[in-house]
């Protein structure tokens, strides 16, 4: 069968418009080549005027028109989104799912046991070419199925390869990390005024620290905890600093809240 579309997006939100936008910069779609739907006019308007792309407000076109289509929206709204979609995906297309908690066999399920399925779990990243990405594939997707999505979203950042059941601690690491991070900066920030450092010079401080840090541990085969150790000198202000976080076990709230996440991404899925 024929397609229009090389790539249709359900849903027309941030995670769709940094992933369109990441595929277009990177020259493996035209803006022409994309469709996207979404409820919102504003979202529509988007894709149409900043990259060209075909929009409409009926998701079963995105379906009955795209080669390859990414399911872009919310997991508490999947069967409402996906039921009128039922029975339309064709042979040799392609469904990848981004929505957090939603198995491949449940998408499956209500598209049709023949559809082929790769679930991709991608964080905020993919907005500054810097995204993480987790993909699995559904029992029907084919090695080539998962190295397109593999393609798609390693032209806005980093890919890795899960079994399904992983997915629940990706979720909560990768998928949520991110505003873990920014809540930490946002900690700092507002200490370092306290400390007597104005907006400005609190917010470059903070970000630019916390941009070096995440490049050193990129670029430095040491492990974190080794890193730390030679950032923390005896009896010094880093040590003093260190001291307040452990005596407020900030590494077992750490440990629960990424848990908690998990947790959370299994009970949406059910």
């Amino acid at each position: 069968m024929s397609y229009r579309y090389k790539l249709g997006f359900i849903g027309a939100g941030n995670m769709a418009w940094a992933i369109a936008c990441g595929v277009v910069k990177a020259g493996l779609y035209d803006g022409s080549e994309l469709i996207g739907s979404d409820i919102a006019a504003e979202r529509r308007e988007l894709f149409d005027e900043k990259l060209k792309a075909a929009v409409v407000d009926d998701n079963r076109q995105i379906v009955e028109e795209a080669q390859t289509v990414i399911l872009a929206v919310k997991p508490q709204q999947a069967r409402q989104v996906l039921e009128p979609l039922a029975g339309l995906a064709g042979a040799g297309q392609l469904i990848v799912s981004i929505m957090a908690g939603a198995s491949t066999a449940s998408v499956e399920g209500i598209l049709g046991a023949n559809v082929a399925v790769v679930r991709a779990m991608p964080n905020l990243a993919l907005s500054v070419g810097a995204g993480m990405t987790a993909i699995c594939p559904g029992a029907r997707a084919s090695d080539q199925n998962v190295g397109l999505v593999e393609k798609l979203f390693r032209a806005c950042g980093q890919t890795v390869l899960v079994d399904e059941e992983q997915m629940h601690a990706v979720t909560a690491v990768s998928g949520s990390g991110p505003a873990y991070f920014f809540y930490f900066v946002e900690a700092m920030i507002k200490a370092a005024k306290e400390a007597g450092l104005s907006a400005e010079q609190a917010k470059l401080l903070a970000k630019q620290t916390c941009l070096g840090a995440a490049r050193t541990l990129l670029a430095r085969p040491e492990e974190p905890a080794e890193l730390r150790r030679q950032v923390t000198s005896k009896g010094g202000t880093t040590e003093a600093a260190l001291e307040i976080m452990d005596e407020a076990k900030l590494g077992e709230i750490i440990r629960r809240a990424v848990l908690a996440g998990a947790k959370r991404s299994a009970e949406l899925g059910k």
